[in-house]
């Protein structure tokens, strides 16, 4: 088989690992920089929660002493008549029937107030338990990334020389057209599987597949997608079952 082309099978699986390194990298930092973006959210929740509460807190206790307010007036005004110092009674009768009034939709108020602020209180205890479980997250995150960041900087600097030779022992046409193929994100190398280009699936010239099955010495592109073809196969009946499950 072409050296050239065992090169170029070499280089692209070279690069195939070094992108799959830089992938899961940047998942890695990704997992991180989402897990902080959300506590950081859930940290401006939990700030506009608190500020409500304190509102309502506010609130319930000023409807607490209008309710009081009210219903102490309304003890007085019924004292003055009971005792009979009113100086008019169905001026002071109308009074009590008021003060009461105003007492009952005070009391109504408060009802209402106790039960926002027990909402904000449930929505505050649930997002505490939200953030517990951001933060066991994060710090799963941190220590993955941090376990295999090493890992993954020593292979990529492994493949690295390793990519750079093959690259330069590829011819510049090649390595030209191999570069303008991963810019496409096109395999640059596919195998001529079942009589069709692995990539694009067009089907070459027979004598071009069959020059490559019989171990030709040159370089054969494909004419749909310009990969480089690297061999001939024919897929196995269990391969056949798996496509067409998929």
């Amino acid at each position: 088989m072409n050296q050239e082309l065992l090169d170029i099978r070499d280089l692209a699986k070279a690069d195939l690992e070094m992108d799959a390194l830089k992938a899961e990298a940047g998942a890695l930092a990704k997992a991180v920089r989402d897990l902080r973006a959300r506590d950081a959210a859930q940290q401006a929740q939990a700030d506009t929660l608190d500020a409500a509460l304190a509102a309502a807190r506010d609130t319930e206790l000023a409807l607490q002493r209008r309710m009081k307010d009210f219903q102490a007036k309304a003890t007085r005004t019924q004292q003055l008549m009971d005792e009979g110092k009113a100086s008019d009674y169905a001026a002071a009768e109308k009074q009590l029937s008021q003060l009461l009034e105003l007492a009952d939709q005070a009391e109504t108020q408060l009802l209402e107030a106790m039960e926002a602020r027990e909402e904000i209180e449930a929505q505050i205890a649930t997002l505490v338990h939200a953030r517990k479980q951001t933060a066991v997250e994060l710090d799963a995150a941190r220590a993955h990334e941090a376990e295999r960041r090493p890992s993954i900087s020593a292979r990529y600097s492994k493949l690295k020389p390793i990519r750079e030779a093959r690259m330069e022992a590829v011819q510049l046409h090649h390595r030209s057209r191999y570069n303008d193929l991963r810019r496409k994100e096109i395999r640059p190398v596919v195998d001529i599987i079942d009589g069709t280009c692995g990539g694009c699936h067009m089907e070459p010239p027979p004598q071009v597949a069959n020059d490559i099955a019989n171990g030709s010495t040159r370089i054969n592109n494909c004419r749909g997608c310009g990969a480089f073809f690297f061999e001939v196969r024919t897929t196995e009946p269990d391969e056949e079952e798996e496509d067409g499950e998929a």
